[in-house]
């Protein structure tokens, strides 16, 4: 988070690309299938993999967003695979 408000490029949050969520954090990468995810849970993001229950926590600061606009959006994405299979 210092070095994206220092203006540096990281490359690092929470990515919702199409059918995807994706988390790049400086130690790995998770990507969740909008159909294997599971929604929020307070700050947790749960998924499933492989038929098992998985989740991680959401940052609990972002840059340049507030975190309810983050879990807002997260929502507005995970909503739009059942308007599309309804």
């Amino acid at each position: 988070m210092r070095e994206q408000q220092r203006g540096a490029v990281t490359r690092y949050g929470i990515f919702l690309v199409n059918d995807l969520l994706i988390c790049r954090s400086w130690f790995d990468t998770t990507i969740i299938p909008r159909p294997l995810f599971k929604g929020l849970r307070g700050r947790a993001v749960h998924y499933d993999l492989e038929g098992a229950a998985k989740s991680f926590d959401l940052p609990s600061a972002i840059v340049g967003k507030e975190v309810r606009e983050m879990d807002e959006a997260i929502e507005q994405w995970a909503m739009r695979s059942q308007g599309a299979s309804s």
